[in-house]
């Protein structure tokens, strides 16, 4: 399942330009399921995504994933976990607006290996 979810911007009441937050906004953030249960296993899983030489891995910030920091671009991403089989997605995009990047936000949902 793949969300896109709108920036950070906001107009001024009085019509002048884009006021923009100074949140810093991922790119790309995820949560992981185990498929079996439905269990949130997101703490100490990892995503990683690429594009051409760029590349950007984290591991668990809590209760999901995120990478790609203010960078717009189109993504292959892959996220795992010690003991599930991996997944990997590519043609993510990741788009801009006028202040920040619209976040793509995925659920990863990893078998049991073995």
């Amino acid at each position: 399942m793949t969300s896109l979810f709108v920036g950070a911007c906001q107009a001024p009441l009085n019509g002048g330009g884009t006021v923009c937050t100074t949140e810093f906004v991922y790119g790309v953030s995820a949560t992981v399921t185990d498929a079996g249960t439905g269990a949130n296993i997101t703490p100490g899983s990892y995503l990683v995504v690429r594009e051409g030489t760029y590349v950007d891995s984290v591991s668990s910030m809590g209760d999901f994933l995120a990478a790609a920091g203010e960078r717009a671009g189109t993504y292959t991403v892959t996220i795992g976990r010690s003991g599930y089989s991996s997944f990997s997605q590519s043609g993510v995009r990741v788009t801009r607006n006028e202040c920040h990047v619209n976040p793509v936000m995925l659920e990863a949902r990893l078998l049991r290996a073995g």
